[in-house]
């Protein structure tokens, strides 16, 4: 057990300049370390209950069902990478469900949409830093990712 309260295996582990990202999609923990084993940050984006939107994104990080609209050569399941749905409150103590885009450099949360729904089905364009919420059956709504607020 590296980080966390279960026995749950990394379900990522990449490169970031120079450390290594061990992301654990089920508890929505992310853990890098440098080459000696140092770790240099930890962070935790507690998950709501499983969803669509979590049934979808493990689709896609299994089958690749899904493909994000990319220039910059980001394959099926990367748009996942940058992101965790979570009901963790922000630094203001606000709280409710979000998904939240972070720098995989610094574990800081590089922006934040806020997301009535505790089982939204969305999908994340990582170029544009868009997300994109089904509200109901006809509608389809656009969010971009405030760089900081």
């Amino acid at each position: 057990m590296l980080i966390g309260a279960s026995d749950e295996w990394p379900t990522s582990i990449e490169s970031v300049e120079g450390n290594l990202l061990l992301s654990f999609a089920e508890q929505g923990d992310f853990l890098s370390i440098d080459h000696t084993g140092l770790i240099q940050y930890r962070r935790s984006y507690e998950p709501p209950e499983a969803g669509f939107g979590s049934f979808l994104r493990d689709l896609d990080d299994a089958f690749g069902v899904l493909t994000s609209v990319s220039e910059a050569g980001a394959g099926p399941g990367d748009a996942w990478k940058d992101y965790a749905y979570t009901q963790t409150p922000d630094a203001a103590g606000r709280e409710g469900f979000s998904l939240v885009k972070f720098d995989k450099r610094t574990g800081e949360v590089a922006g934040r949409v806020w997301i009535e729904d505790r089982h939204p089905t969305y999908v994340v364009d990582p170029v544009r830093s868009v997300l994109f919420v089904e509200m109901d059956d006809d509608v389809i709504a656009a969010f971009s990712f405030p760089e900081r607020w």
